[in-house]
């Protein structure tokens, strides 16, 4: 997983950081992940090997997704994204509940992707751009892009 976000991170943003230094940051803030016990995770799998990921947890009918991560020889494929997508049709969120996401300003490439999903801008901080859309709107675009 550290890598796939490395080299996604280092052609956005890249680090001044050793890739090894870059690790430990990565693992003992994946450790603070783990131990939330809110949060779940999703991971893609293509022959054996993890080709993307991401975070979530959903508290009070408002959904948050974290760390949305794609290997870069699948960002392209229009599928990876919904497949990964595909395991939230499994939550029980009424239609009206709310999904939000963050991307990185530097993120062209994701900022593109989350519209296509019907992910609409609403704020802005100093390194991200805050996305939301509809529960209801998110789950059709999904069953179109997996049917």
């Amino acid at each position: 997983m550290f890598k796939i976000i490395n080299e996604n991170m280092n052609k956005i943003i890249p680090s001044e950081n050793s890739s090894e230094e870059n690790y430990k940051i990565w693992k003992n803030s994946m450790q603070k992940e783990l131990e939330n016990e809110q949060k779940r995770w999703i991971i893609a799998l293509y022959k054996k090997e993890i080709i993307g990921y991401f975070l979530y947890r959903v508290n009070d009918n408002k959904f948050f997704l974290d760390e949305i991560q794609i290997k870069e020889n699948h960002q392209g494929d229009k599928i990876t994204f919904a497949k990964l997508f595909s395991y939230l049709l499994n939550e029980n969120l009424d239609d009206n509940a709310v999904v939000y996401a963050g991307v990185h300003k530097k993120n062209s490439k994701s900022q593109d992707i989350i519209k296509k999903f019907d992910f609409i801008k609403y704020e802005e901080t100093k390194q991200n751009f805050k996305y939301k859309t509809e529960w209801k709107s998110l789950k059709n675009i999904l069953n179109k892009y997996l049917l």
